[in-house]
């Protein structure tokens, strides 16, 4: 498993993003504040044991899909719906405690600056990632490929991840744990969060899947950390997605 060209497809333009926001002095969201941040997280770990037991159930009963990059219509509906159930309790604790979407890194100014900048930035992690695997000459076919309907169905599980992950639990985590015990505490979740849906629905061993998930938390540790400087989800969305597709249609070997 070579980590490199995932690592530098990921952080590189997260980097690029933070220097850029640094130097020309670009007005980033705001932090959410929190009248009683322990709650918070008491409520973010409850939300967080719901999310894993309707993962393991749905993983346990439901057919694998071992081909996500062609799937029929209705199973792309099927799997939106279930994508769906999986956003629902933390949506309904979004209503219920009155809180807005600003609380989970979703700016309410500067949105088309951020949104277009986090766009731009999730295309640039593909060449940096054919680059890191001697592959830049697959580049227009890798581009192309983003636009298949199976590629666009990927934002579905994307913006859900990210807005759970690096959204509602990252907020509240660093809120009532601090910045790095929070952004840790919500990498290993979102590790944790893979197990089930890769043993049982992949033909992967538990070392095979093991060694995934650690690569995964260490990947979501450096992108909590990029996404917390920025304040805005869209940056995870979007390089979640593209880099995604890429090792998807071109795998390192």
């Amino acid at each position: 498993m070579n980590a490199a060209p995932v690592i530098l497809g990921y952080f590189v333009p997260i980097i690029l993003v933070v220097i850029f926001l640094v130097l020309f002095k670009v007005e980033r969201p705001s932090l959410p504040v929190f009248e009683r941040p322990q709650t918070e997280v008491r409520t973010a770990l409850f939300l967080f044991a719901i999310l894993g037991v309707i993962v393991v159930v749905s993983a346990a009963v439901l057919k694998p899909v071992h081909d996500t990059s062609n799937l029929t219509t209705a199973s792309m509906v099927y799997s939106s719906l279930l994508y769906a159930v999986f956003l629902l309790p933390f949506i309904a604790a979004l209503v219920v405690r009155r809180q807005g979407l600003h609380t989970c890194l979703i700016p309410t100014k500067g949105v088309l600056f951020h949104l277009t900048v986090a766009i731009a930035m999730g295309f640039f992690s593909i060449p940096v990632y054919l680059l890191a695997i001697g592959k830049i000459s697959m580049l227009p076919y890798a581009l192309s490929n983003m636009f298949t309907v199976s590629s666009l169905f990927f934002l579905v599980p994307i913006v859900m991840e990210e807005f759970i992950f690096r959204g509602f639990l990252l907020t509240r985590f660093t809120a009532g744990l601090g910045k790095h015990k929070g952004i840790l505490l919500s990498a290993v979740m979102f590790g944790l969060y893979h197990y089930p849906r890769y043993l049982l629905s992949s033909h992967m061993g538990f070392l095979e899947t093991t060694q995934i998930v650690i690569l995964i938390i260490a990947v979501s540790v450096g992108g909590g950390y990029g996404i917390y400087s920025i304040r805005c989800m869209f940056y995870g969305v979007f390089i979640h997605w593209c880099m995604d597709i890429v090792q998807t249609s071109i795998p390192p070997r």
